[in-house]
């Protein structure tokens, strides 16, 4: 046998051999050796291997071996010289360290963060997150840190972005917004949501009050309203009235988070040639809100799961005595979306109950989903919501876009 350290290429070819070797089981009949035809290569190996050496349609070395070729005890002698079995050994040993490691981070994210215990349990099966913890102490401790920061964020009253949060729980503002540890911390909070692969990134960080940023995080409203921000001439609130303004032109109204912040007040205004604005529907969709701004129905757009604009915007119609009335979807995330609208302002009515008799076209759960919904409904047996959501199980779920839209007096 040639020696099998001529050149790095040949090494590497008679090392898939030899691993597969140490294994004990039989080699395959056919076995691929190189990605490439090397002239030099394809007759170094075939003087290795006794045998002659092929060249592939795709232009890949492959090798046949014989019966008798095939039993592992056949090339002992090649894996010994190569020094296999130790690195085998030794990878094998890697492994089961990398394992324990990840074991025990998972363990101590779940006594740290009680709360989040199921949802571990979940992320440790998930191929993404358990490559990620095995390897090395330092993306274990990212991991727990993630996890942690997570749970700090479920009903978090004050927004943040990623920035921030990078610089609070790791000192570094770029870590979290891109990156392996971004997609872990995605992984996390999807588990602790019980959010499924169907859930946008941005509904993700929408439930944890997370911003990528103030500027661009924003909430569309058509309500005739004015309000009011500290700096004024005369040491006074400054009133702006643009939104009561393009209520009366028939458009909705856009407000950066950053804007919505400083808002010290709100003051509903009739409209020209309106009655007062007593009540609005929060829409969950994009189309129905367009559909209630054509026919000059007061309304807030959610845009899924509401931002922290949409929410402290909200929470200021509320004060300023509004009540509303909710349209979204008839599934489990429709539901919970109500409820975190109604965790701002007070709720008369959420539409989708209302239509639920009404004989309107129903969508299948997907398989995930369904797996999602039934697991929800087994911790929250008590809900308001289990009725109809038991409903969507067994007969399919209503979409918004379906309910004829509502109008309000």
């Amino acid at each position: 046998m040639v020696d099998a350290n001529e050149s790095p290429a040949l090494r590497e070819a008679l090392l898939r051999i030899a691993r597969k070797a140490v294994q004990g089981k039989p080699l395959p009949a056919r076995m691929k050796l190189a990605p490439t035809d090397e002239p030099a290569l394809r007759l170094a190996l075939s003087r290795a291997l006794e045998t002659e050496v092929r060249v592939a349609s795709d232009g890949s070395l492959y090798v046949s071996f014989p019966e008798s070729r095939r039993s592992p005890e056949a090339w002992r002698e090649l894996a010994c010289k190569l020094n296999v079995a130790q690195t085998v050994a030794a990878d094998a040993e890697a492994r089961r360290a990398a394992d324990r490691r990840a074991d025990s981070t998972f363990k101590r994210a779940a006594l740290l963060a009680p709360d989040a215990a199921r949802a571990i349990c979940e992320l440790a099966e998930n191929d993404s997150v358990r490559r990620f913890v095995r390897q090395d102490d330092a993306s274990a401790s990212i991991f727990v840190k993630l996890v942690q920061g997570a749970v700090q964020r479920v009903g978090a009253s004050d927004p943040a972005t990623l920035s921030q949060l990078g610089s609070d729980w790791f000192g570094d503002s770029k870590l979290l917004r891109a990156g392996a540890v971004h997609g872990q911390l995605l992984h996390i909070l999807r588990a602790i949501s019980g959010g499924d692969a169907e859930t946008t990134d941005s509904e993700l960080f929408a439930r944890f009050g997370i911003e990528e940023n103030p500027y661009t995080s924003h909430v569309v409203a058509f309500v005739p309203f004015v309000y009011y921000v500290p700096g004024g001439t005369h040491g006074g609130d400054e009133m702006l009235d643009y939104p009561w303004r393009l209520f009366n032109r028939g458009e909705a109204c856009v407000l950066s988070l950053e804007t919505v912040r400083g808002i010290e007040r709100v003051e509903l205004r009739p409209p020209h040639g309106g009655p007062d604005c007593r009540r609005i529907v929060t829409s969950e969709n994009a189309a129905p809100f367009r559909g209630l701004v054509s026919r000059s129905v007061p309304a807030v757009y959610t845009e899924g799961y509401p931002n922290f604009a949409v929410q402290r915007l909200l929470r200021l119609f509320a004060k300023a005595g509004l009540r509303a009335e909710h349209a979204g979807d008839g599934d489990l995330d429709g539901y919970r979306i109500a409820d975190l609208v109604a965790s701002c302002i007070p709720v008369d009515r959420i539409v989708a109950d209302d239509v639920r008799r009404d004989g309107l076209p129903r969508r299948q759960l997907s398989a995930s989903a369904r797996t999602r919904l039934e697991s929800w409904l087994a911790v929250n047996q008590d809900s308001p919501h289990a009725s109809a959501l038991r409903e969507t199980i067994s007969i399919g779920w209503l979409e918004q876009e379906s309910f004829p839209l509502p109008s309000i007096s």
